[in-house]
């Protein structure tokens, strides 16, 4: 009797061990992959408009209308000092607002058409 309970016992502790593995197992995996359920998806198409809008404003910021001596002589690879020169010489069309020498881009352009034409 107690050899056949010993047998039962074993039998049993076999199964129980195989049961706690197996629950283990499972745990283990559901760590690695995570359950679609447990982790709803994002919304993300809020934020691809935001980006969007974005992308849209950066891209129609409103044109310089004047430019400045540094400006002016950064776009066209001069010194500032000739700059300063050729608008001492009213060679460069320029506006005074107070103190400041602005150059407007519209003249400038055409300027730069005029003197290209005038050196054929």
């Amino acid at each position: 009797m107690t050899q056949c309970l010993c047998s039962e016992i074993a039998e049993m502790l076999k199964i129980w061990s195989a049961i706690r593995r197996k629950i283990e197992e499972q745990e283990r995996s559901q760590k690695s992959v995570p359950d679609s359920r447990q982790f709803p998806q994002p919304n993300l198409q809020p934020i691809q408009a935001q980006i969007q809008e974005l992308r849209v404003a950066k891209n129609t910021q409103p044109t310089k209308l004047l430019l400045s001596i540094r400006e002016l002589a950064k776009v066209l690879g001069v010194c500032e000092r000739t700059i300063f020169t050729l608008t001492q010489e009213n060679q460069l069309p320029h506006l005074r607002i107070g103190r400041c020498v602005k150059y407007p881009v519209s003249e400038i352009e055409k300027w730069i058409e005029a003197q290209t034409q005038g050196s054929k």
